[in-house]
C-alpha cells in the first residue's frame, strides 16, 4: 500500500493509531486502522524537520528538531516545545540539521554539533511547564532499548549507557 504527501518525506514515526510524515514542509499525521484506506492530513504547522535523526517517539506523540524548536505532534495537536526559551536564531546555533535525540525519561535529548555552551539540549517534558538544560556528553549515535528507558550512546569508538535521569 502507498500514499502521496505533499512535501518530499523526511522521515515518520507513530504514536497511538496515527503515523506522523514528517516533512520538507507542513507534516502529515494519518490514522491508521486500514492500510488500503491511508489518507493523510496535512497539519497547518510549518515546522519542517532538520533531522530524521531528530525523530522520536514521547509519551502520546512525536517529537522532533523543527526550524524553529523542538516540535510536538500527538495527542491535544502540536505545539512548538521551545518557543518560551529560544528564539529561531538562538535554536539555529543548535545545529538542529546535525541533531541525534532520544527521548528517555521524559526528557528530549538532542545531540548537536552546533556553537552553543553544551553538545546537547535536553528538554525535561516532566514538568507543567518543560525546562531546557545543557549536557556535555556528545554523540555520533543514539539507541534506546525498546520498551525500556535503558539509553545509549556512542561517541568516539565507546559505546555508554546514559544512567538515571539526571545524567
Amino acid at each position: 500500500y502507498f500514499f502521496p504527501v505533499e512535501s518530499a518525506p523526511v522521515g515518520i514515526s507513530s504514536y497511538d493509531n496515527n503515523a506522523v510524515i514528517l516533512t520538507e514542509g507542513f507534516p502529515e499525521v494519518a490514522a491508521i486502522t486500514d492500510p488500503r484506506n491511508v489518507v493523510p492530513t496535512v497539519l497547518t504547522y510549518r515546522e519542517p524537520c532538520q533531522s530524521k535523526l531528530s525523530i522520536v517517539q514521547s509519551e502520546g506523540g512525536v517529537m522532533y528538531a523543527s526550524i524553529n524548536g523542538i516540535f510536538y505532534i500527538g495527542r491535544g495537536g502540536g505545539k512548538l516545545l521551545t518557543d518560551d526559551y529560544l528564539d529561531v536564531a538562538d535554536w539555529r546555533r543548535y545545529a538542529p540539521t546535525t541533531m541525534k535525540s532520544l527521548y528517555k525519561d521524559g526528557q528530549y535529548i538532542g545531540f548537536h554539533s552546533g556553537t552553543t555552551v553544551g553538545n546537547a539540549v535536553v528538554l525535561d517534558t516532566r514538568e507543567s511547564l518543560a525546562i531546557l538544560r545543557q549536557l556535555s556528553q556528545r554523540a555520533d549515535a543514539t539507541f534506546v532499548k525498546p520498551g525500556t528507558d535503558i539509553a545509549y550512546v556512542a561517541y568516539n569508538s565507546q559505546i555508554l549507557e546514559l544512567e538515571g535521569s539526571e545524567f
